[in-house]
Parts: structure tokens; C-alpha cells; sequence
């Protein structure tokens, strides 16, 4: 008993003792803000200052890196190029931890072109690694994949270890999302090697905060739940909110595949509390998706419904067709961009040529002279070379704009119809009383809109009435098909729901195949006749 007294009392002071650094660290570093005598001692106070809150008080970090953001807009030209990179790459991360991938990487990319122009290698590698984050985060893990490499390349260029230990546990963290666990335990393992060289702690506590997936997916789950036990103190300990979210939801995994459902929920319950109070759109919408398929097990299907709808609501914001679209968009900008960059530096390069060539006819003139000839029809050749190439992506360019405007009058020939047909259908109701036409098309329509209430009432009470249609149903099942077994009890409950297969499949976290298959066995098991649906065979049941 003093043994354990000791221990919470010694966790206590530690966690009061890395408080007290933290605020010590923020009390500088906010007196710097205030004592700031120029714009530029500010914004490196404010860059300072959110990326201290980034890791503690992600409200926090919020405004300042907003008030650094709106600050080089309003005064560019009191600011390098340099600084205005900065306060990009830093406004990139806050938008990529709201879910707002497409402002990200265009923050991203303007940093990128600015690092490029003053050819600042180390930040180049450091923005690679920004974008392969969003890219995960929006599950494109071959593009991850890449530009994590390519942060990779740079900084062993640079012998920057660091920098080659942080990648390389991303790219772990990619292979594992992709169920490439070798490849995923080898990159933790050398970034661990590197980070152990370095006594980076903090680096070495994000290793092992990866190493729990690959224990769950090894079915190590006693040295899973330990480790990410431990997870769970040390972020508590540092503050770090983003890192004690995910902790929170892997320790939940690790007790979900221990059956032990109802502590899991609890862990999940902690995590999305926290990422609402953060704002961590993507944690929250993973939280909720876990927590369903929880409530599916414990057999609660009305708050497994709810806890569903929550989850469609909030994963719809970051991953949909408008976002992806414009993240390609920015690709193409960017790459267009650069080209047309590379082809101008090409033509300063030959400008200067010529100009040292001139210089030398002066000096040597019979040399000067054959040189000047052969340089000068080189210089045409080239000129003449990238401008087809400058044609060609103009001509490919204005295609894509023809392409875009046919689709933009399509869209608007289909609008003014549908516009004519509304019209058209306001001066029939209008002129309702003329003909006994237009009396029947009234009737017809507003029989079509009761029976739409009807059915959109119908799915709006459908919540409540899961639970206690189910239990009654679980009683039929057992009693006439004794031999379906619980799994295919469940499923059946929500196909008398009249759930869809993918709707099943995300509810119990199974593959599509795996509810197929259970369909086919209750179909036989239940002797259904081939020619009726199996969802009217079960709603038959009484």
C-alpha cells in the first residue's frame, strides 16, 4: 500500500514538475510577444510561441499562428522570404490538424516554391514530410509513401539524422496503414536506432507510440495494452493533447480485440471528448466509427445507429470528391508553375551566356568570334525549343479550359430546364381550376408528396425503434432457427432493418465478402426459397 501511495505521489510531482516547465517555457516566450519592438522580433516570437502550442494548447496555437498568418498578409514587404515560408509551413500544420486538407497543401506548396527560390534544403525536406502527412491523412498512401522518400533523400543529403529518423517513422507509419508490417517494423526500428543516438526522448516516445499497432496486428496484445498504457502517461505527463487523442483510441483497439468492450468504449469516449475540445476532425470522426462498431458488439444497435450517422457526418467533411479534386488541382498548379519557372531560369542562364561570350570576343577576337556563332545559333535552338514546349502546354492548358467551360453549359442547359419545368409546373398550379387536366396532375402530386412524407417519417423514426424491435426478434430467431449462431443473428436483426451490406459492413467492422457469406448461410439455414428476398423473408417473421 505505501508502495503505491509512493508511486502516484512521485507521478504527481513529475506531472506537476513538467507543468511548471512548460508554463515557464510559455511566460518567455508570451513576454517576448509583448516586448516585441518591431514586426519581425513579433512574427518570430509568434512562431516560436505556436509551435510550443501546437503539442499543448492547440486552441491557443490557433490564434497566434492566425494572427502570424494575417500578419504577412497585411505587411509583405517588412518580411523575407524566409519568414513568410515559415508562417506558411506552421499555418499548413493547423489547417491539416482541422481536416482542412486542401488549404494545407496549398500552404504546403507556396512554402515549397519560396524554400526552392532560396534553394533552403533542410525546410525543402521538412515540407515533403508536411505533405505526405496530409496526403495519409486523406488515405492516399502511395503519394505518402513518395514524398516521405523524398524528405528522406534530402535530409541524408544534408546529414540531418534527425530528419531521416522522423521521416522514416512516417513511412512506417504508411507501410502499416497499407498492412505492410515488415516493412513497417523496419522503419521503426532504424528510426529508433537514430533517436537513441540522439537521446531525442520525445521522438522515441512517437516510435513507440506506432509500435502498438504492430503488437495489436501481431496479436501481441498483452505487450500492446502495456506499451500503450504507458503511451498514455507520458502524453499526459508532457501535455500533448494530438498524441494523447490517438493514445487514448489505440489503447481502445487493444481491449477491443480483448473483448473487454465496455473499458474500450471508455478509452474512445476520452478520445473523441478530447479531439472535440481540440477541434480534431479526423479523430473525432475515427472515434465515433470505433464506437459503433462497440455499441454493435455489446449488442446496443440503436447507439450503434446513432454513433454511425455521427461518424458519416463528420468523415464526409474531410474525405469527399470536392476535396479531392481540388488537392489534384493544386498538384497541376504547382507543376505547371515550376515548369514555367525552370524554363525561365533557362532563358536568364542563356542570357548570361551570351553575355560572358561577348566579353571574351573582346579579349580573343578570331576565338570570340567562331564561339559567338556557335553559341548564338545554340541560344536560338533552345529559344525555339521551349517555345513549342511553352505551345504545347498552352495548347493542353486551353484544351483542359474548353473541356471545363463544355462541362460548366452543360450543367447550365440542365439548371434552365429544370428552372422551365418548375415554371411551367407553378402556372399549371396556379391555373388549377381551369382544366380537368391540370385537376389531375395536382392530385397525382400531391399524392406523390404524401407518400414521400410517409416514407421519409418511416426513416425518421427508425432509431427508436431498433432496440425494441430487435429483442423481440432475437427471441423468434432462437426459438424457430436454433441453429443460427449469435453472429448471424445479428446480421439478420439488421436485415430485417432493411440495412444495406456496406451499412452492415461498417456496423460490425467485417469485410463485404464476410457479410455475403453470412447471408448465403441464414438464407439456407432459414431454407428461404430462391425466389424471395431474403430481407422480406425475415421481415415475414413473427
Amino acid at each position: 500500500m505505501k508502495c503505491i501511495i509512493s508511486y502516484i505521489l512521485f507521478f504527481s510531482l513529475s506531472l506537476s514538475v513538467l507543468s511548471q516547465e512548460i508554463d515557464s517555457v510559455r511566460v518567455i516566450l508570451e513576454s517576448n510577444l509583448k516586448e516585441a519592438n518591431s514586426d519581425a522580433q513579433k512574427l518570430k516570437a509568434m512562431l516560436a510561441l505556436g509551435e510550443l502550442e501546437l503539442d499543448h494548447n492547440f486552441t491557443k496555437a490557433k490564434y497566434i499562428i492566425n494572427d502570424a498568418f494575417e500578419l504577412i498578409n497585411k505587411t509583405p514587404t517588412k518580411f523575407t522570404n524566409h519568414e513568410k515560408a515559415l508562417v506558411l509551413v506552421q499555418y499548413g500544420v493547423l489547417k491539416r490538424r482541422l481536416g482542412k486538407h486542401v488549404e494545407a497543401l496549398d500552404s504546403y506548396l507556396q512554402a515549397l516554391k519560396r524554400f526552392e527560390v532560396d534553394e533552403d534544403n533542410k525546410n525543402i525536406a521538412d515540407v515533403y514530410h508536411n505533405i505526405a502527412m496530409v496526403y495519409r491523412s486523406q488515405k492516399e498512401y502511395r503519394k505518402s509513401i513518395q514524398y516521405f522518400k523524398k524528405s528522406i533523400a534530402v535530409n541524408q543529403a544534408l546529414d540531418n539524422n534527425h530528419g531521416v529518423a522522423q521521416a522514416t517513422l512516417m513511412l512506417g507509419v504508411s507501410y502499416s496503414s497499407t498492412k505492410q508490417l515488415d516493412s513497417a517494423l523496419i522503419c521503426y526500428n532504424k528510426a529508433k536506432a537514430i533517436f537513441n543516438t540522439l537521446n531525442a526522448d520525445e521522438q522515441l516516445q512517437e516510435v513507440n507510440d506506432n509500435l502498438v499497432a504492430i503488437y495489436r496486428k501481431q496479436q501481441d496484445y498483452d505487450a500492446a495494452l502495456n506499451l500503450s498504457l504507458k503511451n498514455v502517461d507520458y502524453s499526459k505527463r508532457k501535455g500533448k493533447q494530438l498524441a494523447l487523442c490517438g493514445n487514448y483510441y489505440d489503447t481502445a483497439l487493444v481491449y477491443e480485440k480483448l473483448k473487454a468492450y465496455k473499458l474500450a468504449g471508455k478509452y474512445v469516449d476520452s478520445s473523441i471528448k478530447l479531439a472535440k475540445k481540440e477541434k480534431f476532425i479526423h479523430r473525432i470522426a475515427k472515434g465515433y466509427k470505433k464506437r459503433s462498431q462497440l455499441w454493435n458488439k455489446l449488442e446496443n444497435y440503436g447507439a450503434a445507429y446513432r454513433d454511425y450517422k455521427r461518424f458519416k457526418k463528420y468523415s464526409d467533411s474531410i474525405f469527399n470528391i470536392e476535396t479531392v479534386s481540388q488537392i489534384q488541382e493544386l498538384e497541376l498548379k504547382y507543376t505547371f508553375e515550376k515548369e514555367q519557372q525552370e524554363a525561365k531560369l533557362i532563358t536568364e542562364n542563356e542570357r548570361s551566356k551570351k553575355w560572358l561570350y561577348l566579353a571574351l570576343f573582346i579579349l580573343t577576337l578570331i576565338g570570340a568570334i567562331t564561339i559567338t556563332l556557335l553559341v548564338r545559333k545554340n541560344y536560338r535552338n533552345k529559344i525555339e525549343l521551349a517555345r513549342i514546349n511553352h505551345k504545347a502546354e498552352t495548347l493542353s492548358l486551353d484544351q483542359e479550359i474548353k473541356n471545363k467551360e463544355v462541362n460548366v453549359k452543360q450543367l447550365i442547359a440542365d439548371n434552365t430546364m429544370r428552372l422551365d419545368f418548375k415554371k411551367e409546373l407553378l402556372d399549371r398550379i396556379r391555373n388549377g381550376n381551369e382544366t380537368a387536366d391540370a385537376k389531375e396532375f395536382i392530385s397525382k402530386l400531391a399524392n406523390d408528396l404524401r407518400l414521400q412524407i410517409e416514407t421519409e417519417s418511416k426513416l425518421s423514426n427508425l432509431q427508436y425503434t431498433i432496440d425494441a424491435t430487435n429483442i423481440s426478434f432475437d427471441t423468434i430467431l432462437k426459438t424457430r432457427f436454433s441453429d443460427l449462431t449469435k453472429g448471424e443473428r445479428e446480421v439478420a436483426s439488421l436485415l430485417r432493418l432493411n440495412l444495406s451490406v456496406k451499412e452492415i459492413m461498417t456496423i460490425r467492422n467485417v469485410s463485404e465478402d464476410s457479410v455475403k457469406s453470412m447471408r448465403r448461410r441464414i438464407r439456407k439455414k432459414m431454407q428461404v426459397p430462391k425466389a424471395q428476398r431474403i430481407e422480406d423473408f425475415i421481415q415475414s417473421l413473427n
